[in-house]
């Protein structure tokens, strides 16, 4: 009896437990927008860019063009700015459970040349 409730509390505890979709994907900015002129000081950095590729995950697609992706990181604007500026490919690692307005938030942006599809 204590190895089946043993076993059960596994289970239920395995299907509890929130399914991350987490990601990593490569691919050429093809816009970036900030956001910064009407918002209120805490979304002062914060910054959407749409990467040129079909799918990302359950990720949003922004107007059927490419993937959307928000941040709010400085540095991460610059990286993003930087690659699209030399016409490189940026890779960016993302969970859909962790969303802004409905739309895919970048944890973590990477160069390289390729970028790595790690984080």
């Amino acid at each position: 009896m204590k190895k089946l409730f043993g076993v059960l509390t596994i289970v239920v505890s395995l299907l509890s437990a929130p399914v991350s979709a987490a990601g990593v994907v490569s691919g050429e900015i093809e816009y970036i927008r900030t956001q910064s002129f009407d918002k209120p000081a805490s979304q002062k950095n914060l910054f959407w860019f749409t990467l040129k590729l079909d799918k990302a995950g359950s990720c949003k697609k922004w107007e059927g063009n490419g993937v959307l992706f928000f941040a709010d990181d400085t540095a991460a604007y610059s990286m993003v700015l930087a690659a699209f500026t030399a016409g490189k490919s940026v890779a960016v690692h993302f969970d859909e459970n962790q969303l802004r307005a409905g739309w895919c938030t970048a944890l973590h942006v990477t160069l390289g040349n390729p970028p790595p599809l790690d984080y």
